[in-house]
């Protein structure tokens, strides 16, 4: 871990407390130890990924310039999760993906939003206002160049299908014709890499920004990690896991690649 001299001063830049960030950070923290519980009230597994696994490891917690939780769950389990979530999330939180939501979510992954407290940001050189929310990703078993092609075909009919690629009438009502056909493709190949590349596993196809093979052996068995305080689910291998994505994860980025989000305000709905 990061030594604690410099990630006070790092906190002092870029999350002191009583900031819009580190409220937005102690937020979200809230919906990640509620996912816990849930979790594991209901034996559904899970654990942290990308950035917010690389926070716990360097950080102990955030990366203090980072605003969001990206957590991971099997595919195989989405049915139970999704049924579990609806059940038992309290009122304020809902669980958004396109079968709740079909209007509003333009992403082919969950989220679980807090309704009670919204972000005010900078987004595209535009002001806008969101809710506070986690990334819940699922993983399946799988080849980087399968996703790669795959994420061409099926990936962009199933974007376009859920209104993510937004490229006009004509291509989405082609790919509404050709979903079950893909669709059905892709569930085989599935099925054979359950079989043939249980060792590997990849982001679920319609996630297009992720490629990396994750070896199986080095995720699971998941085991605790601590994130700001509190007890919480990571790999098998938390920091080979990191070196995969990441390579020198240890290292600070240079400051000029140290993304913010332009948190501008936080609000209580």
């Amino acid at each position: 871990m990061i030594e604690s001299k410099i990630q006070s001063e790092l906190n002092k830049k870029y999350n002191p407390e009583g900031s819009p960030l580190r409220n937005q950070q102690l937020h979200v923290l809230d919906i990640l130890v509620l996912f816990d519980k849930i979790c594991r009230e209901n034996g559904i597994d899970y654990w942290l990924h990308g950035g917010t696994l690389l926070g716990a490891v360097r950080h102990g917690g955030f990366i203090p310039w980072d605003d969001d939780v990206d957590v991971c769950i099997k595919a195989v389990d989405y049915r139970k999760f999704r049924k579990v979530f609806l059940r038992n999330l309290p009122k304020r939180y809902r669980l958004v993906d396109y079968r709740t939501s079909p209007r509003e979510c333009h992403r082919t992954w969950i989220r679980i939003v807090d309704t009670k407290y919204s972000v005010k940001r900078i987004y595209n050189e535009e002001i806008v206002t969101e809710p506070v929310w986690i990334d819940v990703f699922t993983m399946i078993n799988g080849t980087v160049k399968k996703k790669r092609f795959l994420e061409n075909t099926h990936g962009k009919i199933l974007r376009r299908r859920m209104n993510v690629i937004l490229d006009g009438h004509a291509k989405r009502n082609v790919a509404l014709l050709l979903y079950p056909f893909s669709a059905f493709l892709t569930d085989i190949v599935k099925l054979y890499d359950r079989i043939f590349n249980k060792d590997l596993y990849v982001q679920n196809y319609g996630c297009f920004f992720f490629f990396k093979e994750l070896p199986a052996k080095k995720l699971f068995p998941t085991k605790d990690i601590m994130f700001e305080g509190h007890r919480l689910r990571g790999p098998a291998d938390s920091h080979e896991i990191c070196r995969l994505i990441y390579d020198d994860y240890m290292s600070l980025p240079d400051e000029n690649d140290r993304a913010t989000h332009d948190i501008l305000e936080f609000i209580s709905n």
